[in-house]
């Protein structure tokens, strides 16, 4: 694998902050970006602790009635071209777009069916077009007028990882020069219904990954990067990236975390890094027992205590198919502070002697690299990706 695609260009839009800078800001500072809200359909009520985006979304007048996923996704986007220096003019560029979505624009199709169970049977005509899963991508190269070919992935909560590592690749195998990819998913009736029957919603408190085990915080965000193979690294360089499947159980991870530490291994043999050379790794902590314990099983066997790890949900909510890009993100800020940004969760009862896991209080470290893991639903895809970076700080 040729180590020489660098990441150019940084957009995120979370609960956390609009922008990279509010973000980190809130981040670092430890803010608790998830509250309560209740959320009714129908005789159902469900009292669930979310991380809302509830800053104005300010986008072009043509776009104000889109879904507010779509609006996450611009301003993202948009971020990332700018910081990047996107050059517009560059007709010979050859754009790849990479979008990883759980929902695309199915809160549009939802809130067509309300409409019509209460009798109101003219849809708009552009419904079916806006429900779609490529339609938030289809519009950001309508736009920018780009001529790119394009791909969208909805791989539930790995979907945005599984982004990266295919822009990665075409990148790597010269399919384009510029590759923009990222993730976005926005809170919606459909995944908090999906999750409460499941079981898997923490309905008592915000979650708190790799602690208690009572379940997961849902979230709503977007993020992008930009990757290009020989523009300088502002932001840091991806070195590998690999996807495989436990073929265990359509929802849980096997317990002893064979599957994650495959991808672990994987990505060691792509890039010549040992497993002990990694710094940071942040997890995906989503709260739940089942994965947290196979997390923790999957660490203590493959990696050792210098290895530190955190999962930022504690802050953001699980984001869906944004979870894996807003988290590379964290990754990158991470890098870029020297810093672990910690756990936001309740000290463990489980493992009181881990010493892994950073919780409650950011943690001063030398970072060269950075694991991020994403696993999601499906016979338990796997996804995650490793980097290395070396910026100053003026380039946040």
């Amino acid at each position: 694998m040729v180590h020489n695609v660098n990441i150019t260009g940084v957009g995120i839009v979370s609960s956390l902050g609009l922008g990279i800078e509010e973000h980190k800001r809130n981040l670092f500072g430890q803010v608790d970006a998830i509250q309560q809200r209740q959320f009714t359909n129908n005789e159902h009520i469900l009292d669930s602790y979310v991380g809302i985006v509830e800053q104005n979304l300010n986008v072009p007048e043509k776009y104000k009635n889109e879904t507010k996923n779509f609006k996450l996704a611009f301003l993202a986007f948009e971020e990332a071209l700018s910081s990047a220096k996107f050059n517009f003019k560059n007709k010979e560029q050859r754009i790849a777009i990479c979008l990883g979505t759980s929902l695309g624009g199915k809160t549009s199709g939802q809130e067509a069916l309300y409409a019509f169970e209460d009798g109101n049977y003219d849809l708009e005509e552009e419904m079916f077009e806006k429900r779609s899963l490529h339609h938030i991508a289809d519009e950001l190269i309508a736009y920018h007028g780009l001529v790119a070919s394009y791909y969208v992935i909805s791989t539930a909560c790995s979907a945005s990882n599984n982004a990266v590592i295919l822009g990665t690749q075409l990148l790597q195998d010269d399919k384009c020069d510029v590759a923009i990819c990222g993730g976005c998913d926005e809170l919606s009736d459909i995944s908090l219904a999906g999750f409460s029957s499941l079981g898997a919603i923490n309905i008592e408190s915000s979650c708190n990954p790799y602690s208690l085990g009572k379940g997961i915080s849902l979230g709503e965000g977007a993020g992008f990067i930009v990757l290009e193979k020989n523009s300088p690294r502002n932001y840091g360089k991806i070195l590998g990236g690999s996807i495989t499947s436990d073929a265990y159980h359509i929802t849980a991870p096997k317990a002893t975390g064979e599957g994650a530490a495959q991808i672990a291994y994987n990505l060691s043999d792509q890039t010549g890094i040992l497993l002990d050379k990694i710094d940071y790794i942040n997890g995906h902590g989503t709260g739940t027992r089942a994965n947290d314990s196979m997390e923790r099983a999957m660490i203590e066997k493959n990696f050792p205590v210098e290895t530190k790890i955190s999962s930022t949900k504690g802050q953001t909510g699980h984001t869906l198919g944004a979870a894996g890009i807003i988290e590379i993100i964290n990754c990158i800020l991470a890098m870029q502070e020297q810093r672990v940004p910690a756990t936001k969760t309740l000290p463990s009862e489980e493992n009181p002697m881990e010493t892994n896991f950073i919780k409650n209080k950011n943690f001063n470290k030398k970072i060269n690299y950075a694991l991020n893991f994403s696993f999601a639903f499906g016979a338990t895809i796997v996804a995650s990706f490793l980097l290395k970076i070396k910026c100053p700080k003026k380039h946040f």
